[in-house]
């Protein structure tokens, strides 16, 4: 027998609902900062409004999906996208933005296959040629994410074709994952063209989450192409625009990339310092796995550059575990090579040699990825200097 809900809390939550609805009107960077003192009282309307108001609460979530996609509620927001998406009175537009949404959410949480299978349900619901170009490129990055860049490629093309009716958000996404895309198959110059493209986009609508981020991506582009000077400079930019606003998550990744620069300038102290800045900052309390991961591998390559074995096999644990859960092939190859370094490095040559062979078989599956390419060079490398050191 369902509870009886008390009718001045209904209204109360009706009434919340509604005002959060008209606060909440093109949510922004500056407004979420604003706002931080309400998020609270959202939530809570959130959270009782599902059952009570499934429309109004729905319209509400999807107004707040800035927070829970950048301000670390992602868990929060997973939790009310899916009790919404069940409730059956919401128009199919709707449950379709709420299960594309869903998807974005598990992929910021390292869980592509899980976005994937969201993406495709809101493309199963929605008749919309702006709601299908979003779907499309949301499934680009998520099989971006898996390194299958020609499956990424085959929807970013879709999402173009859908574009003539579509906002400028959804170009400025599309310029950036195409020029993901460009940047690990090795096609720099025409990465370098796509993101600044995006970054006219994100100017143009005064996205400084977006515009931090496709920026960290250039930045990279830069340090890829040995531009060090340049990409510094793009980093330091990049962190000023992130710094103004709540993504906590894209601060760790511009460190993360302003390490591994440091790193290709030989500067390891340097980029020990940029890793662990990014580790203080309370990152470990945002549930992002694969970030986690990218930085427990850094740190461990780091620390075998400078010498401190055993404490570089400590944080490779971490990341091998997190690759693991993760299924993330190519990363979990890199971080077991990493560690092969660390046991020859501590006079572990078998133990070294064995999970070096590993590395560089799993490596052999990644031939259309230059960072793939790269790695098992450089592991099969290290694995004759390590056979010719012990005999």
């Amino acid at each position: 027998m369902a509870q009886e809900v008390d009718r001045d809390f209904a209204e109360f939550v009706e009434t919340s609902l509604e005002i959060g609805i008209a606060d909440t009107v093109d949510l922004n960077d500056k407004k979420l900062t604003d706002m931080q003192d309400e998020w609270e009282s959202l939530l809570i309307a959130v959270q009782y409004g599902v059952s009570l108001y499934p429309k109004l609460t729905a319209k509400l979530c999807l107004a707040l999906f800035p927070l829970f996609e950048r301000a670390g509620a992602t868990a929060i927001g997973i939790e009310n996208y899916t009790r919404l998406l069940a409730a059956t009175s919401l128009p199919a537009e709707t449950q379709a933005q709420i299960a594309d949404r869903l998807g974005v959410l598990y992929r910021t949480r390292g869980d592509s296959n899980k976005a994937i299978l969201y993406h495709q349900q809101a493309l199963s619901l929605t008749q919309s040629r702006q709601q299908k170009a979003k779907c499309h490129v949301h499934s680009a990055l998520a099989y971006f994410d898996q390194h299958n860049y020609a499956a990424a490629q085959h929807h970013a093309d879709i999402a173009t074709q859908c574009m003539e009716q579509s906002d400028d958000r959804s170009l400025g996404s599309l310029q950036n994952i195409h020029g993901l895309i460009a940047l690990h198959t090795g096609q720099y110059e025409q990465a370098i063209t796509y993101f600044q493209q995006a970054i006219s986009v994100w100017k143009k609508i005064g996205d400084k989450s977006y515009h931090g981020t496709t920026l960290n991506n250039l930045g990279l582009t830069r340090t890829k192409l040995g531009q060090y000077a340049d990409a510094l400079q793009i980093f330091e930019e990049a962190l000023l625009i992130i710094e103004k606003t709540v993504n906590e998550t894209e601060r760790v990744r511009i460190l993360l990339n302003t390490g591994v620069m440091f790193n290709r300038l030989g500067q390891f102290g340097k980029g020990l310092q940029a890793f662990e800045k990014a580790d203080r900052k309370q990152f470990r309390t945002i549930p992002n796995p694969k970030l986690q991961a990218q930085l427990d591998t850094s740190i461990g390559y780091t620390l075998i550059q400078l010498a401190r074995p055993e404490e570089a096999i400590l944080s490779l644990d971490d990341a091998l575990e997190k690759w693991t859960l993760l299924a993330d092939k190519l990363n979990f190859a890199n971080a077991l090579g990493e560690r092969g370094r660390a046991w020859i490095q501590l006079g572990e040559i078998e133990k070294g040699r064995a999970e070096l062979d590993e590395a560089i078989l799993q490596l052999a599956h990644f031939q259309d990825d230059v960072w793939g390419k790269q790695l098992l060079q450089e592991f099969q490398r290290e694995r004759e200097n390590a056979g010719q050191s012990a005999d």
